[in-house]
Formats: C-alpha cells, structure tokens, sequence
C-alpha cells in the first residue's frame, strides 16, 4: 500500500490514480 505513494512522487499523473485506489 505504502508502495503505491512513493511511486505518486515518481509519476504524480497516471500513479495518482493507482495510490488513490490503493488508499
């Protein structure tokens, strides 16, 4: 889960999406 919001800082676009379904 953590996993999902370190990669947003890498590719804050399509990430952005994936960490918030993670959450």
């Amino acid at each position: 889960m953590g996993n999902g919001k370190e990669r947003v800082e890498k590719k804050s676009n399509v990430s952005y999406e994936y960490s918030n379904s993670v959450e």
